[in-house]
C-alpha cells in the first residue's frame, strides 16, 4: 500500500471490515475489559486501531446481511486455520489468516459491496468447521440477524 494516502488506506479498510457505523467493540489492554462505544466509527477510530493504539471491533451484522465473517480459532496451532483455508477452497472460497493479538488466529471471508445473507454464510462457515473436525469454533457474527429492540419507558 506504499503510495497511497491514509485517506486511500482507510477507505480500503473500510470496504473490507464493513459493519454497523454506529457502534464498535474495544477493550482496555491493561485490564482486558471489554466495552461496547455507542459512537460512530470514525476515520480517527480506525486510524487509531491501524496504528495499534486502541482496539477495534467491527459489529458484522446489518439486518440480516455481512460482507465479511471471521471465524476465531483460540488455539495457537495454525493447522486449523490452515485446514479452513484449504477446505474453503475446495469450495471456491477464498480466505485470508491473521494472527490474534491475544491468542490463536482470526480467518476471514469476504462477500464484496452487496454482501450475502449471515445464515447462508454462518452455514457454510459451519459445514468448513465440521469438515476439519473443530465444530465448536467460533464463527462472527454469531447470529443470523440483527434485531433492534426499541422501547419506552412510557409503558
Amino acid at each position: 500500500m506504499k503510495g497511497r494516502t491514509t485517506s486511500e488506506k482507510l477507505a480500503i479498510y473500510r470496504g473490507l471490515f464493513t459493519g454497523r457505523p454506529d457502534i464498535y467493540g474495544t477493550y482496555d489492554p491493561d485490564t482486558g475489559k471489554v466495552r461496547q462505544v455507542k459512537e460512530p466509527v470514525t476515520d480517527e477510530v480506525l486510524l487509531a486501531h491501524l496504528k495499534g493504539q486502541q482496539s477495534y471491533g467491527v459489529y458484522l451484522l446489518m439486518k440480516d446481511t455481512i460482507r465479511a465473517l471471521a471465524v476465531d480459532f483460540d488455539s495457537d496451532q495454525l493447522c486449523y486455520p490452515l485446514a479452513f483455508r484449504a477446505e474453503a477452497r475446495h469450495y471456491q472460497m477464498v480466505s485470508y489468516i491473521e494472527r490474534s493479538k491475544s491468542k490463536g488466529y482470526h480467518v476471514w471471508m469476504f462477500f464484496g459491496e452487496q454482501g450475502v445473507p449471515a445464515r447462508k454464510a454462518r452455514q457454510v462457515a459451519g459445514q468448513i468447521l465440521t469438515a476439519i473436525r473443530q465444530p465448536h469454533t467460533e464463527i462472527f457474527p454469531k447470529q443470523d440477524i440483527l434485531v433492534l429492540c426499541l422501547y419506552s419507558s412510557d409503558g
